[in-house]
Formats: structure tokens, sequence, C-alpha cells
């Protein structure tokens, strides 16, 4: 059982990794689509400054899953050092 929750935890944290990075491939890849739709050049000031604002949240968002990723496999890794502590001999 220990070893299930271990893999789970393990298994977790590298979605958690993985997933962020696949989210900014996909936005890199559809900025040339937005450009297109969407004149930025068009854009007033408040307009240009809020699609900034929302494009570091997201970011910003992104990075805090890729932070608990990390995090996740890191408990993952304390449990299984824990767990095969050897018990001193009596």
């Amino acid at each position: 059982m220990k070893k299930i929750l271990l893999g789970l935890l393990i298994l977790l944290g590298a979605a958690e990794i993985v997933w962020p990075i696949l989210a900014a491939a996909r936005r890199y890849a559809f900025d040339p689509v937005f450009a297109r739709a969407f004149d930025f050049s068009k854009f007033t000031e408040a307009q240009q400054q809020a699609y900034r604002q929302f494009r570091i949240t997201v970011a910003s968002d992104w990075n805090a899953v890729f932070y608990f990723g990390i995090a996740t496999i890191l408990i993952a890794g304390l449990l299984w050092v824990v767990g095969n502590k050897r018990k001193p001999d009596v």
C-alpha cells in the first residue's frame, strides 16, 4: 500500500511539472492565431495593459503548479526515506 501511495505521489508530481510546460508551449503556439484574429496594434493602452496583466497572471499560476509538483515529489522522497529507515539492532 505504501509503494502504491509513493508511486501515485510521484506520478502526480510529474504531471504537475509537465503540465505547465505543455500549457506554455500551447500558449506560444496560439499567439500568431490571436495576433491575426485580434489586431493588437489597434488596442488602446488600457486593453494592452489588461492583456499583459492576464498573461502575467496565467504564467504565475502555472509556475505555482510547477512548484507544487516539485514539492509533491520531494514529499514522496521524504516518505520513502522515512519508511525505509532501518531499525537499530538490539
